[in-house]
C-alpha cells in the first residue's frame, strides 16, 4: 500500500509539472515538437521534479535530498557546484552549468519556475543550436535527439535515442 501511495504520489507530480513545464515552453515560442523534445529528456533525467539530486551521489555526499536543498539554499552546504551531482529538472553537473543555476535561482534552487527560467535562458544563450531546432523545428524526433545529443549528453546517449524518443512523443 505504501508503494502505490508514493507511485501515486509521484504520478501527480509529474502530471502536474508536465502541463506546467509544457506551458511555459509553449509561451516562450518553442514548437510543440521542441516543447516534447526537450519534456522527454526532462523525464528521463528526473521525472520532470525540479528537487531531485542524483541518487548514486547521495551516500557519497551525505545528505538526504531535502538536507541537500535547504543547506544548498541556506549557503552551509559549500560543495553544490562542484561535487558532481546532478540536480535539478535538467541534472545539471558539470560545475559550470551549475554555478549557472546556483546563482539564478539562488535561495530557491528546487523552484520550478526559476529552472525553467534558467533552462530557457541556458538553451538561447549556450546552447544557440538547440534553441534554434526547439523552436522551429516540428519534428519531434529531431527535437528529442538535438537535446540528448548536444544538450544532456549522458553517458551512452546514442544508445538511448529509441527510449528517448518514446518518452518525447508522449508529449506532443
Amino acid at each position: 500500500m505504501k508503494t502505490l501511495l508514493i507511485l501515486s504520489l509521484l504520478t501527480l507530480s509529474l502530471c502536474g509539472n508536465a502541463s506546467k513545464i509544457k506551458n511555459y515552453l509553449r509561451s516562450h515560442k518553442f514548437t510543440s515538437a521542441g516543447a516534447a523534445g526537450l519534456m522527454g529528456n526532462l523525464e528521463a533525467e528526473s521525472g520532470l521534479r525540479p528537487d531531485v539530486y542524483e541518487y548514486s551521489k547521495q551516500k557519497i555526499i551525505g545528505l538526504s535530498q531535502a538536507d541537500y536543498i535547504r543547506k544548498t539554499n541556506d549557503g552551509s552546504y559549500k560543495n553544490f557546484i562542484r561535487d558532481g551531482a546532478g540536480f535539478g529538472l535538467a541534472q545539471w553537473t558539470y560545475w559550470s552549468r551549475k554555478e549557472a543555476l546556483l546563482n539564478a535561482c539562488r535561495g530557491k534552487i528546487a523552484d520550478l519556475n526559476c529552472q525553467l527560467s534558467f533552462l530557457v535562458s541556458e538553451l538561447r544563450h549556450s546552447f544557440s543550436k538547440v534553441y534554434h531546432t526547439l523552436t522551429s523545428s516540428h519534428n519531434v524526433d529531431d527535437c528529442c535527439d538535438i537535446v540528448l545529443l548536444k544538450f544532456e549528453r549522458p553517458y551512452n546517449a546514442r544508445g538511448q535515442i529509441g527510449k528517448r524518443r518514446a518518452l518525447c512523443r508522449k508529449y506532443q
